[in-house]
């Protein structure tokens, strides 16, 4: 699936680009592949379709769900709890 789906986070300026880039070198100690999340520059949006809006919250236990997105948010959920409401 690495190479299906992009993964990224946009940035609206430098310093928070800097610091996305921070977060993925600290959290990449969680991971034992390379972490292939690309930081980049905000240039515009485009809505995808409803079919793919919010897939993990109206299909958690979908296998795609389950094998690549929770094992990725128990993860971040326990280096960032204190962070998690």
């Amino acid at each position: 699936m690495r190479g299906k789906y992009r993964s990224a986070v946009y940035g609206f300026g430098e310093s928070q680009i800097a610091e996305a880039k921070e977060a993925i070198a600290a959290a990449q100690a969680d991971f034992e592949r390379p972490i292939i999340t690309e930081v980049v520059r905000f240039s515009g949006f485009r809505q995808n379709t409803s079919r793919y809006q919010d897939y993990y919250l109206r299909n958690p236990g979908a296998p795609f769900c389950e094998r690549y997105i929770s094992p990725k948010l128990e993860a971040l959920r326990r280096r960032f709890a204190e962070r998690v409401r």
